[in-house]
C-alpha cells in the first residue's frame, strides 16, 4: 500500500527520507504532486520495493521524469538558464535557413 508522507521544502535532501530506489518511488512522486505538498517522505513505508537496476529503458525514462520535475518546480540547471539569459544575444542555438 503506498503511503507517502506529506514533508515541509527542505534546504538539503538528507533532511527527509526518500527511497528513490524504490519500484513505488515514482507513484508516490505523482501523489504528491496531485495533492499539491511541498515534497514527501518514505519514513513510514512499509512496502519499499527494491527498484532492479538492470533496465536501461526504465532508469532512461526515470532520468527523464527527474529532468522535467526539477524544472516545473522551478529549477533550471545553469547551463540552460544562461543559454535562455542569452538567446537575445546570439544566434548559435536555433538555425538559420539563410546561411
Amino acid at each position: 500500500m503506498l503511503n507517502p508522507m506529506p514533508a515541509q521544502m527542505v534546504n538539503r535532501p538528507s533532511e527527509v527520507e526518500r527511497r528513490v530506489l524504490c519500484l513505488r518511488y515514482s507513484e508516490c512522486l505523482e501523489v504528491c504532486l496531485s495533492e499539491g505538498w511541498p515534497g514527501f517522505s518514505c519514513s513510514e513505508c512499509q512496502d519499499f520495493e527494491f527498484e532492479s537496476p538492470d533496465d536501461p529503458d526504465h532508469w532512461a525514462e526515470q532520468g527523464r521524469n527527474s529532468g522535467w520535475l526539477l524544472i516545473s518546480a522551478g529549477y533550471l540547471p545553469k547551463w540552460l538558464a544562461e543559454r535562455v539569459r542569452n538567446r537575445n544575444e546570439s544566434k548559435d542555438y536555433f538555425f538559420d535557413s539563410n546561411k
